[in-house]
């Protein structure tokens, strides 16, 4: 398992026009270091999709794709990549509490996870990379 900390996804939801509309803006993820591998680190990409208008099944939807970094791999090491990317689906995350930053505009902070979510084997990664999965 990698420990891959906070994300942060900054996006907007609401009406245009009378029709239900959402607007995705930056993920930000700082490298978490992987664990057995010194100096490799792993860090998330948005992948082209969002959808966090939620119900009792999930919080939302995300796609993304991972960056791996490490002196000994070429610079296009990922998991996924922004044409195929993961898809993965989020719950609340009950260690951090939906909270209300701003009633105007309606502003939310909320954490998810997603504890089903594995990562494929790596691409663009040459002879180093090729034996992980």
């Amino acid at each position: 398992m990698i420990p891959l900390g906070e994300m942060r996804l900054v996006f907007s939801e609401g009406r245009v026009g009378g029709q239900a509309a959402e607007v995705s803006g930056a993920l930000h993820h700082a490298p978490a270091s992987i664990p057995g591998v010194p100096g490799a680190t792993i860090q998330l990409r948005y992948g082209g999709y969002s959808n966090f208008q939620g119900n009792d099944e999930r919080r939302g939807e995300l796609d993304v794709y991972a960056v791996v970094r490490h002196p000994l791999l070429p610079k296009d090491c990922t998991i996924g990549t922004w044409s195929s990317p993961l898809h993965t689906v989020v719950h609340d995350d009950p260690e951090i509490p939906r909270t209300t930053v701003s009633q105007d505009p309606p502003t939310f902070h909320f954490g998810v996870v997603d504890a089903k979510l594995a990562l494929p084997s790596v691409g663009g990664c040459g002879r180093v990379g090729s034996g992980w999965s």
